[in-house]
């Protein structure tokens, strides 16, 4: 399921001919959901230029916040 967010997502990034009405009438979710996986899976570009996304980042911060607790042990 998490493969065919992340595609629904791409499709509205890149596709030029399609709306996120259109995809999501296609697919039979709503645009709620779309705006959702959006924000969660969308691509995000940094003030450095790199490309990464909110899951990607939520990934980094858990991390972060187990390794400052391992220093604090």
């Amino acid at each position: 399921m998490k493969n065919l967010k992340k595609m629904i997502v791409n499709l509205c990034e890149t596709s030029s001919d399609k709306t996120m009405s259109d995809i999501a009438r296609e697919y039979g979710v709503s645009r709620t959901n779309i705006t959702n996986w959006r924000k969660k899976y969308g691509t995000i570009t940094t003030s450095t230029g790199e490309v990464t996304n909110n899951d990607e980042i939520l990934k980094l911060q858990k991390k972060n916040r187990e390794l400052e607790q391992e220093v604090e042990i």
